[in-house]
């Protein structure tokens, strides 16, 4: 099965990020044949673990366990909730970039990967970058800079006081491929240390 280590979000987040989505759709014509991940989809990715076997599942969650005990809660703020991924003019995918200046997702995101790659998942060679994927492109799109039609029109509307979130809580779930769009089921939680 699919599987990959995540970040669940509040229902404020999913609000916000689908109200940005419905602005994006409305002001940018070229981006409403994209693939939007649908609110109940959106997560934080820590670690993207491939194809592993069923058998893995349960050793997997007491790695997770162990490793995320000697980690405290923190929190993430969203930074951009709609920023063009890769920076250009040919733009493949849209984020929600998230504010990590304490380090704190990054070193779990480490940590739950060379958890995970014992049991045989995917490790990550890129560099980890905090945030959201809200749509792909199904070819790339030019960039519309801002002022110029742009994703600045689509935030504003969108933007709630409520931008910071609490992180004690990290998900293994399990991801099925369908005609309709990928189908997240949880596998299993594993708390941060003090929860």
């Amino acid at each position: 099965m699919r599987a990959f280590i995540g970040i669940g979000l509040p229902d404020s987040w999913r609000h916000t990020l689908n109200c940005c989505a419905e602005q994006v759709r409305a002001v940018c014509p070229e981006w409403r044949d994209a693939r939007w991940v649908p609110p109940e989809n959106l997560h934080v990715t820590l670690a993207f673990l491939g194809e592993i076997a069923p058998q893995t599942v349960d050793p997997i969650m007491t790695a997770l366990h162990s490793t995320l005990s000697s980690h405290q809660p923190f929190t993430l703020t969203l930074k951009e909730p709609v920023v063009p991924v890769p920076h250009g003019r040919r733009v493949r995918m849209l984020w929600a970039t998230l504010d990590d200046s304490s380090g704190k997702c990054e070193q779990i995101a480490r940590a739950v990967g060379e958890a995970a790659a014992s049991y045989g998942a995917l490790q990550e060679t890129r560099t980890f970058k905090p945030h959201i994927t809200l749509a792909r492109a199904r070819s790339p799109l030019v960039y519309a800079a801002p002022g110029n039609g742009g994703f600045d029109q689509c935030i504003t509307p969108c933007l709630t006081s409520d931008a910071a979130m609490s992180v004690a809580l990290v998900t293994l779930y399990s991801s099925t491929l369908t005609p309709q769009g990928a189908r997240y089921a949880i596998l299993g939680n594993a708390p941060l240390a003090g929860r």
